[in-house]
C-alpha cells in the first residue's frame, strides 16, 4: 500500500529529480497518517466519518491536565479506528505550560524496533500545531 507524500501541512511534494510526485510506504505512510488523524476532524475524511482526533474541539477550554487527558483520549481514538495503530505501539509524554500544552507522541514502527516520534504542540486559543518530527526527509 502507498500514498502521495505531503508536507505536515497537507502539500503534495514533487521530486524535482524524477519529475513526479513523491509517494510513501510502511512506516513512512504509517507517520503521515497518524499526522493527518491528528490534525484533522471527523467529517473531514471523503470515506469514512470518524478517524480525526476533533482537537479544535478544545480550542477555548481550560490549559490544564484534564483537557491534556481528554485529548489524548481523542488522539488515541483517531489512531485506534480500524487499527491503524495497536495500542501497545502508542505512548505519550504530555507536558504543560501556562499558554500551551505539548505531547510526544511515540508510536513503534511496524518494520523496526525504531519508534516514530511526532512533538505535538497544541495552543487551546490558536489550534494544533507539529512542531518538529525526528523522522522528517
Amino acid at each position: 500500500m502507498f500514498d502521495f507524500c505531503i508536507t505536515d501541512s497537507g502539500e503534495l511534494i514533487y521530486d524535482n529529480n524524477s519529475n513526479n510526485l513523491l509517494y510513501l510506504n510502511s512506516d513512512d505512510l504509517l507517520r503521515q497518517k497518524c499526522i493527518c488523524r491528528i490534525k484533522s476532524v471527523t467529517k473531514d475524511w471523503f470515506n469514512v466519518d470518524y478517524i480525526g482526533s476533533d482537537i479544535e474541539k478544545f480550542l477555548g477550554t481550560l490549559n490544564n491536565k484534564n483537557t491534556l487527558d481528554l485529548i489524548i483520549e481523542y488522539i488515541e481514538n483517531a489512531l485506534f479506528y480500524d487499527e491503524l495503530v495497536e495500542k501497545n505501539s502508542l505512548f505519550f509524554i504530555p507536558k504543560i505550560y501556562s499558554d500551551k500544552l505539548e505531547l510526544l507522541i511515540f508510536i513503534k514502527e511496524r518494520r523496526s524496533n525504531n519508534p516514530i516520534v511526532i512533538n505535538m504542540e497544541i495552543d487551546v486559543v490558536s489550534g494544533v500545531k507539529i512542531k518538529y518530527d525526528i523522522n522528517t526527509q
